[in-house]
């Protein structure tokens, strides 16, 4: 046993890992030393108060002149400084208008920084750090930002410390309204504004901080320090660090001999509101408003503090500020120099990149001359960038780099050669956009880069060794293009920290504002010791939390890994081998590296064994039940649980907060039902790969397992598992639809193609295409992302918006909140006009609006989507995103990949020439000889399972052929590339002729040996092929020999030309039907193809498009700009010659003319245009696992006629949706209305708010979701889903109607039922028992009648009735709810009031009624306008937003 043990790889492996801790240790050690050393410098600078700037033995000094011409001076003071023996080197850097001076030792550096003042003076300049921080130019090394937050949060300390020392002896404390003016003015953006003016950024921060430390400690709350602290500690470490990233960078980007640019004059935009600006500024006028109401209820100035303390925006501002300041740290530390943070942090609202190809370029090849097999023009890192951009959302645009396309064809944009990199900044810029730019300025100082870069609102230059070094702008990445990916990555993390701290902001103002106006503090030790404005607190912490934590997941991104851009297809065999060889000895791991790769390996194959099955699907559906609870919904409902148990309804907020759970947990479920189903559907198509493991030795592997340099063999029928260059071919042909669109095969040889595009490197093989004939051994060159395929699934990385049902239930939810708080409000102040307590009339209040949330809008729109994707499952369609369906029901346009798609992906014999060059059908008469002769020539292999087809265009010969029992085969001769035909000799029954030759091959092989050619031949030959039409030439002769292999072997000559044949991939028998029931649902079809623009005509013909059907080109579309491919598509039906690239941009140009876009394909080159498209459908084929990956539906049959069954589905979930909402919203109305009337007319709420939830329960949520899973073939449905697609009006104003007949109906019922019960004899109990029993009626009632025909709402309504009818009359639960039972008297009077409620609709013919609603609409028209111009007037004065 042991002697089989290999001690050898452990012990390497071990030796290395005690290497590399050795060699970790030491320059740990290392770091530490320079980094406190840098720091001390750092410290140093910050306490002298020196006008320079000193680190060791560096100086920076800055001079100025009464005349302002100082670089001839200064250049003078340089040259005589170089004379003093202990100088090293001295210049004058006219980018930092600093003399630049280093020492020969740090001891030295005080003697020559007195001599360099000493020879300044003397030639009348004089020693000034100038107004650097007021207009941008500040040093790079300025200690003022380390000094400020220093002493900022030296206040905090101290005032902290004061509140902890008053509170311990005591001492009375400041008067709340201190407190919460100094805050009001310190979240003011328009304040800070003021005094940033006055007394610049660190005037103002200081000013600020004593404020505020003063306030909070006389007002002894220290919490609120301890948290400013935190930021403050913060934003000194990102200063320090930021400084000490100077230093390390000094002797790299100081040097006399490189280029160095000042900041422009006058070219800097403006800065920008960013998101917790605009917010603080609402918030500080929401405050006030809310103070000056509290004062006007209780007259007391202590509780109108409060309010304002309530709505402190701090939240939103400490998410961001933590973001950024540990962020900062971190780039710092990574050695990105940021010269201006406010502007870098301008990217979480940019929209824009504008990227100049310089940046893009790859290094210039070494100067000794030295050989290279390549040059690599494009940096590693440029599709990580481009990557970046799109995932974070950035419109990307790229100019001066036309010698760039294979990396410009992944930018939205390439901007006309010779315009200037400033004009196209400013040309986004004056369109509303917020650009980056980036750029690398020549070493030797381009000025139209120079001047255009600033220009951008977030300026970011690479300053590697090639570049000059441009001061003026906001970052400088001195790693070049890592850099800037890592800025990038950071977009959409700052996005995610800004709402969020938002959404915290909200919520914790929402609740101090509930507890200053209940007054006092809910009951309980805890709540006793926490203040009023604790939630702001609260919120305010957990928004530090969340900026730390995603600025640390940002930090610990894993940079990309370089790829380069070798051109395989230029190089030969042997190079290919060189490069991989090298590459891979370059990127060889050492260390521990082998041994830890090995234990993730092992630990991942333990992850996945069956016994931790349950474990495993826990933890996907906890992730996944997570992400549902991802939604603009769950903030808010989570707040309202909150405030219910502020309230002391700890049963109504379990209530709120189940039913947000289970909405959650029912949309995780069907994601990962989905999910798992689409990976045992790829696990079922996992591709195989033969790799060489010996000299003639293959094994069979998981494609996965393959790596660059490994050797692969090919036969028919294989998937070609990774991207390869060919070694060996023998008659290889290649469908590579998949990835090109070509339905054709393609002919493989082995020299290289240098400079062609993917669909001409016959020398390469792609990873998901398809060997169709021949055998060939290839070397891997690239695998996973880096293939060909992989890069086309890369091009569409943006997450797409909010669209259809969701955002407009998000808007609806914005729109009825609004409502719910209003009805609280009014019930409050009704109560307090009726005399009511201020406690008893703000918990009514509270308890209508928390009640009155539609908490079921969510879950409604879950259980439909969920509803019809199990009907879809049954009919072939596996929805992966079930919001998804609800953009079906919107389509109105869906573009086709043709092939594969629209057509079988299969030969089939199209037409038939005759000698005389007649074309014909191959099913006509004459053609049925040529036919025969062509089938003839169609030899067959031998293999293991017996003789089968050889190649895919003999094989649909043979099945255009009629059976030819006479023809008996002698020999036969496979087709091949190299030779250009295939043959056979035989000889046909009946006759006394001896052996045949029969030929089929290419015309230009087969024509030229033919005897008496007609004319037409080589003609008619031109003008199939010029159809896109696959040609093959049959000719005939006599064999001259008996010796049948030397027939074969010799070459063609005195050939008898009999025809030729035509093959193309033809459509599929189901296409002209689907296209004509789309164009029947209002759908406009597009077909898009990388065929000829002839060949696509005819087949969009052949599948049923009109004769007038415009086709344009992809590189049409890649030379308009925006606006003019916009107008392009609008009236065109196919696109031909389509790159994927460009089927992106189809699909985007498509959604930019406001047409809502469904992607169909089955391949590589369809996975971008799936992915961007509103609705992704991808088929099940072989080798399209990227399609399926992207896609939002995958259609599991191939049968795309359930596509028409979909769109069905989707429109009827929009109308499904729409009745579930006007449910939902319209009864919630109803309720608020009831309330309203009831505190009018009772002097507090009638309803609690466990009744208005019960009816909710009741009413609401089985009812609507009842309604939302009803089948689309339900009447109600399938009526409006014919019409054509569902806009977003099906949830506006015809929405709007039906919830205010809803809301008018139940709260008609309501009253009635209140009233009856008021005017009979029994208890307030038992009125506000029938008025709830009046709801549920009313509103159930409203179901049926819109439902009828559906059986299961049938079911769901008398259920909700018998339900209530059991609670009202079962005593305990009837008490637990606030009912009393009723009798006969009382149900007869809940019986009248919904008979009368049911009659209401017909009401509304009444011209009465019609007066009453026109002048209700016209007083809430007149309200909302009044609301909006006050808005307005804020927005413009007090609480205009300032930057």
């Amino acid at each position: 046993m042991l002697t089989r043990f290999d001690v050898a790889p452990l012990a390497g492996a071990v030796a290395g890992a005690a290497a590399g801790a050795a060699r970790g240790t030491a320059q740990g050690m290392t770091s530490v030393h320079d980094t406190t050393r840098r720091l001390g410098h750092v410290a140093r600078n910050a306490l002298g108060g020196g006008r320079h700037w000193r680190a060791g033995h560096r100086v920076h000094l800055a001079l100025r002149h009464p005349d302002g011409d100082v670089a001839p001076l200064a250049r003078r003071v340089a040259a005589e400084l170089l004379d003093h023996p202990d100088v090293l080197t001295a210049y004058w850097d006219e980018g930092l208008s600093r003399l630049v001076v280093t020492a020969v030792t740090d001891a030295a550096g005080d003697r020559v920084t007195e001599h360099a003042v000493a020879l300044a003076a003397r030639l009348g300049l004089t020693e000034d750090a100038g107004p650097g921080e007021a207009n941008g130019t500040a040093h790079p090394g300025d200690p003022r930002e380390v000094r400020t937050a220093a002493a900022a949060l030296l206040l905090d300390a101290t005032g902290a410390a004061g509140a902890l020392a008053g509170r311990s002896l005591r001492l009375p404390r400041s008067p709340k309204a201190v407190t919460a003016g100094v805050t009001l003015l310190r979240e003011n953006p328009r304040f800070r504004a003021l005094l940033r003016r006055r007394f610049g950024r660190s005037g103002m921060e200081l000013l600020l901080a004593a404020a505020n430390a003063a306030a909070h400690g006389a007002g002894q709350s220290p919490v609120a320090l301890v948290l400013d602290g935190l930021v403050r500690t913060g934003q000194l470490t990102e200063a320090a660090a930021r400084a000490a990233a100077f230093e390390a960078l000094h002797d790299d980007v100081c040097l006399e001999e490189r280029t160095s640019i000042p900041r422009p004059v006058g070219v800097r935009p403006p800065l920008r509101v960013t998101p917790a600006q605009a917010y603080a500024a609402h918030a500080g006028t929401g405050s006030v408003a809310g103070a000056a109401a509290t004062l006007l209820v209780t007259h007391d100035a202590a509780e109108a503090a409060e309010a304002v303390l309530a709505g402190s925006p701090k939240a939103a501002r400490y998410g961001p500020a933590a973001f950024d300041a540990l962020l900062g740290t971190h780039l710092a530390r990574s050695g990105i120099l940021v010269r201006s943070g406010e502007r870098l942090w301008q990217l979480e609202i940019a929209d824009s990149l504008v990227l100049h190809a310089d940046a893009l370029r790859g290094h210039a090849p070494p100067a000794d001359g030295a050989p290279r097999v390549f040059d690599d023009p494009v940096d590693p890192c440029a599709e990580a960038v481009l990557d970046a951009a799109r995932r974070a959302g950035l419109h990307v645009v790229v100019t001066g780099g036309s010698d760039l396309k294979d990396i410009t064809r992944l930018a939205d944009e390439v901007a006309p050669a010779g315009l200037p990199f400033g004009d196209v900044v400013r040309a986004l810029q004056n369109d509303g956009h917020i650009v980056v730019s980036v750029a690398r300025v020549a070493a030797h100082g381009d000025d139209d880069v120079a001047d255009g870069l600033p220009a951008g609102d977030v300026a970011i230059a690479l300053t590697d060794a090639r570049s000059a070094v441009v001061w003026g702008v906001d970052a400088l990445a001195p790693g070049g293009l890592g850099d800037v990916w890592r800025l990038l990555t950071a977009i959409p993390a700052a996005r995610q920290v800004g709402r969020r701290s938002q959404t915290l902001a909200r919520a914790g103002a929402a609740l101090s504002g509930l507890m200053v106006a209940r007054g006092g503090t809910p009951g309980g030790r805890l709540w006793q010791r926490l203040t009023r404005h604790a939630p702001v607190n609260v919120a305010a912490a957990a928004a530090l939390l969340t900026g730390w934590t995603e600025a640390v997941r940002v930090a610990r991104a894993t940079p990309p890994e370089p790829r380069l851009h070798v051109p395989w297809h230029a190089l030969e065999a042997h190079q290919a081998r060189e490069v991989l060889r090298a590459t891979r000895t370059e990127a060889a791991p050492e260390g521990p590296a082998p041994l830890t790769v090995r234990t993730r390996q092992r630990a991942a194959r333990l992850a996945g064994v069956r016994a931790l099955a349950p474990a495993r699907w826990t933890w996907q559906a906890a992730g996944a039940v997570r992400r549902e609870l991802d939604d603009p919904l769950t903030p808010v409902l989570a707040t309202g649980a909150v405030a219910s148990a502020l309230l002391g309804s700890l049963v109504d907020a379990l209530l709120v907060v189940g039913a947000m759970d289970i909405n959650a947990v029912a949309g995780g479920l069907q994601r990962l039902r989905a999910e798992r189903a689409l990976s045992r559907l790829a696990a079922r198509q996992q591709p195989k790969a033969r790799r060489q493991v010996a000299r003639d030795r293959m094994v069979t592997v998981d494609a996965a397992r393959l790596r660059p340099g490994d050797r692969i063999g090919l036969g028919a029928g294989d998937v070609v598992p990774a991207d390869a260059r060919l070694l060996e071919a023998d008659g290889l042909e290649v469908d590579e639809s998949s990835l090109t669109g070509e339905s054709l095969p393609v002919t493989k040889a082995l020299d290289p193609t240098p400079g062609a595009p993917v669909a001409r490197r016959t020398c390469m093989v792609f990873e998901g295409t398809t060997v169709v004939a021949g055998r060939a051994e290839a070397l891997v060159v690239d695998t996973g992302d880096r293939t060909e395929a992989g890069r086309a699934v890369a091009l569409a990385a943006r997450t797409p918006p909010p669209a259809g049902v969701q955002a407009r239930l998000q808007e609806l939810t914005r729109k009825a909140l609004p409502v719910t708080l209003t009805g609280g409000a009014l019930v409050t102040g009704l109560s307090l006009l009726r005399g009511s307590p201020v406690r008893r009339a703000v918990s009514g209040g509270v308890a209508v609006a928390v009640a009155a949330v539609p908490e079921g809008l969510p879950l409604v729109a879950t259980v439909a989507q969920m509803a019809a994707a199990r009907r879809l499952s049954r009919r072939g369609v596996l929805v992966r995103t079930p919001r998804t369906l609800e953009a079906l029901g919107r389509v109105d346009t869906v573009c086709f990949d043709k092939t594969g798609t629209l057509t079988e992906n299969r030969l089939r014999l199209v037409r038939v020439a005759t000698a005389d060059g007649t074309v014909l059908s191959p099913g006509a008469p004459d053609a049925v000889r040529v036919v025969r002769l062509a089938a003839r020539a169609c030899p067959q292999e031998e293999t293991a399972e017996g003789r089968r087809i050889a190649h895919a265009t003999d094989e649909a010969v043979l099945d255009a052929a009629v059976p030819d029992d006479s023809w008996t085969a002698e020999g036969e001769l496979a087709f091949e590339a190299s030779r250009g035909y295939a043959a056979a000799v035989g000889r046909e029954g009946g006759t006394d002729a001896g052996p045949l030759l029969v030929v089929k091959g290419a015309p230009e092989t087969v024509l030229p040996a033919c005897r008496d050619l007609p004319d037409e031949a080589a003609g008619t030959a031109h003008t199939l092929a010029g159809q896109g039409l696959r040609v093959l030439a049959v000719a005939r002769r006599p064999c001259r020999g008996p010796d049948t292999d030397a027939e074969l072997e010799a070459g063609l000559d005195d050939l008898e030309f009999a025809g030729l044949i035509a093959l193309a991939d033809v459509p599929r028998e189901t296409s002209q039907e689907l296209l004509v029931q789309l164009r029947r649902a209002g759908i406009l079809p597009v077909m898009l193809t990388g065929d000829h623009p002839e060949t696509a005509r005819a087949i969009a013909l052949q599948l049923g498009w009109p004769e007038d059907t415009h086709v344009v080109t992809g590189d049409e579309l890649v030379a308009m700009g925006r606006t003019d491919r916009v107008r392009a598509l609008h009236g065109a039906g196919v696109v031909a010659r389509v790159a994927p690239e460009q089927k992106l941009h189809v699909v985007e140009a498509l959604q930019q003319a406001g047409r809502v876009v469904a992607m169909a394909g089955d391949g590589a080159n369809d996975a971008a245009a799936i992915r961007a498209a509103d609705v992704g459908v991808g088929i099940e084929a072989r080798g399209s696992a990227a399609a399926r990956n992207a896609a939002d539906i995958v259609l599991t049959t191939g049968d795309l006629s359930v596509l028409v069954d979909a769109v069905g589905e989707g429109r009827a979930l929009w109308r499904s949706v729409a009745d579930a909402v006007s449910i939902l919203i319209g009864g919630n109305a109803g309720e608020v209305g009831f309330s309203v009337l009831g505190t009018l007319l009772a002097g507090s709420s009638p309803l609690s708010t466990r009744q208005l939830l019960l009816v909710n329960l009741l009413t609401d949520m089985f009812p609507a979701m009842a309604v939302a899973v009803t089948p689309s073939d339900d009447p109600s449905s399938a009526a409006h889903a014919a019409t054509g697609p569902m806009g977003l009006d099906v949830l506006g104003a015809p929405l709007l109607r039906s919830v205010r007949r809803r809301g008018v109906t139940t709260c008609l019922g309501a009253v009635t039922a209140y009233l009856i019960g008021r005017l009979t004899p029994g208890t307030e109990r038992r009125s506000t028992t029938m008025a709830l029993c009046g709801v549920v009626g009313a509103q159930l009632a409203q179901t049926l009648s819109g439902r009828r025909h559906s059986p299961l709402v049938w079911v769901t309504a008398l259920g909700s009735a018998a339900v209530l009818a059991a609670l009202v009359q079962t005593p305990g639960v009837s008490h637990f709810f606030g009912c009393a039972p009723l009798g006969p008297v009382a149900w007869l009077g809940v019986a009248a009031a919904i008979t009368l409620s049911a009659l209401a609709p017909r009401l509304e013919r009444l011209d009465a009624v019609r007066r009453l609603y026109d002048l209700a609409s016209r007083l809430a028209l007149r309200l909302g306008h009044s609301a909006r111009q006050a808005r307005h007037l804020l927005g413009s004065g007090i609480a205009r937003p300032v930057a």
